[in-house]
């Protein structure tokens, strides 16, 4: 896999090239490399689609305006420091700086001393004095900080790059700039060199082995009489296909409000569906009682959002695989979601949101549960095998566009369904669309007329569950 680092001349990138012994320049080479490293410099885009482009022009731009990139963070419900609203003097008593790469911070550096900062001293390349610290996730400041830069890096568009975060005197974590050229000394320099050759040595352009998909999609109970919720802890324990989520009501670990599946992983979209079927008759087993209705959907009890994570193992979360997962398969979906969805959003399911896994794979978690039907859910997880197989050939990347993430996050279905269409080309040009079309399209027909579904209607009607089918099985 052949690379290039593209810098700006007026950029000092001495301690950086000593370390990566990759190809590098002001200006490009006359043999296009696969990968192109943008350092200082916008020339390429992130979706060009003759080369893979680390910091595409796209995500260049959205830091270089302070406002727009200030916009952003606060759509994805990332808190910050805006002196556009607020006094510009607002001490901070501790700062952190933070190198990120794709999904993965390289590192913790900390201010030294103990003096105090105003919110009109921003800058992630300032002269400001750092020390690197061990990066402990058990400290809820560092856990966080950690966190915050690593979504603030994705938000923006950007691959890599140095987000700066200021703690206040109240104990308040808040990003204040993000920088795509951080200055760079021997040990920073070490780092990102690392991560560039990592990245460039396992860099796939097709996945080498088939994705196996899992799932963990939520849902709720309510009593069909009284209208009330009804705890899922009433009838499941923690554990098995079957269970409950850990969020409780008031920090009581007995009350838990919702209730989830974990089938069996499949690399088949309808064997998935198949082994979720399973375990909702497990489910239907346990609780013997047709009185108590099912509702899956962003938010179908107010205050309690639920979510339909989808799981990829043989393969690895990337930025490109998550901003694939979120312009196809999240975008299209929103246009499905009921409006009481939108409280769900940011604090839950927003843009690129993932979550490591045990497997070696990883958890995406931006979606609603879909669990509303089996045309739904069929249709859904054929959408994540595909994008999870193809997402390198899948260039066209609205979620790069700062009005398109704002059209999500406010559930403007108009701006939306434009997107949309715009992209779903790209996606039935691909083999393995052909390949589960069958399952995907009827999935497509409902999104294009934006046939929202209803949150609170009750799913064992369409899944044919114990009352609604005497059915031995549901015919998938």
């Amino acid at each position: 896999m052949s690379a290039f680092l593209l810098y700006s001349k007026q950029i000092s990138l001495a301690p950086l090239l000593s370390h990566l012994k990759i190809p590098s320049g002001t200006t490009m080479p006359s043999v296009d490399p696969d990968i192109v490293i943008q350092w200082g410099v916008n020339t390429f885009s992130t979706q060009d689609p003759n080369k893979h482009v680390l910091n595409g022009a796209e995500g260049l731009y959205n830091v270089s305006n302070r406002s727009l990139m200030l916009d952003l963070l606060s759509w994805n419900g990332i808190p910050i420091l805006d002196s556009r609203y607020q006094a510009k003097k607002v001490a901070t008593v501790r700062r952190y700086f933070v190198p990120v790469f794709q999904q993965q911070e390289l590192g913790l550096y900390r201010s030294k001393g103990r003096k105090v900062w105003l919110t009109n001293e921003i800058s992630a390349n300032s002269d400001d004095t750092y020390e690197e610290i061990k990066i402990n996730p058990s400290i809820r400041e560092i856990r966080k900080v950690c966190r915050l830069a690593v979504r603030s890096l994705y938000a923006a568009g950007l691959d890599f790059g140095g987000v700066l975060i200021a703690i206040g005197l109240n104990g308040s974590i808040n990003v204040m700039d993000i920088t795509p050229t951080p200055r760079l000394n021997e040990g920073l320099a070490l780092k990102y060199a690392r991560a560039f050759r990592d990245y460039i040595s396992q860099y796939q352009p097709k996945a080498p082995k088939p994705v196996v998909l899992g799932a963990d999609p939520e849902f709720m109970f309510r009593n069909q009489a009284s209208g009330k919720m009804v705890l899922a802890s009433r009838f499941f324990g923690k554990k098995g296909r079957v269970g409950c989520d850990n969020i409780s009501i008031n920090q009581n670990r007995r009350q838990h409000p919702l209730a989830e599946l974990r089938p069996e992983p499949s690399p088949e979209p309808r064997q998935l569906t198949v082994n979720l079927y399973k375990a909702m008759l497990l489910a239907e087993r346990k609780i013997a009682s047709s009185s108590i209705e099912w509702l899956a959907g962003g938010m179908p009890v107010k205050g309690y959002p639920i979510g339909g994570h989808i799981h990829f193992s043989q393969t690895k979360v990337n930025s490109s695989f998550l901003r694939a997962l979120d312009s196809y398969l999240a975008f299209p979906l929103m246009l499905l979601e009921n409006q009481h969805s939108l409280a769900r959003r940011p604090k839950y399911g927003f843009l690129g949101d993932f979550r490591m896994q045990f497997h070696g794979g990883f958890e995406y978690r931006t979606l609603p549960s879909w669990l509303v039907s089996p045309r739904v859910t069929k249709g859904v997880l054929s959408l994540a095998k595909v994008i999870a197989e193809s997402y390198t050939e899948l260039n066209q990347l609205p979620v790069l566009n700062p009005s398109i993430q704002q059209a999500f996050y406010e559930g403007n279905k108009d701006v939306m369904l434009s997107a949309v269409r715009s992209i779903w080309g790209n996606l039935e040009k691909l083999p393995a669309y052909f390949k589960y079309h069958k399952y995907i399209n009827p999935l497509k027909d409902s999104i294009f007329r934006m046939e929202e579904w209803d949150e609170f209607k009750d799913i064992r009607g369409a899944w044919q569950i114990p009352p609604y089918s005497r059915r031995k099985s549901l015919v998938l």
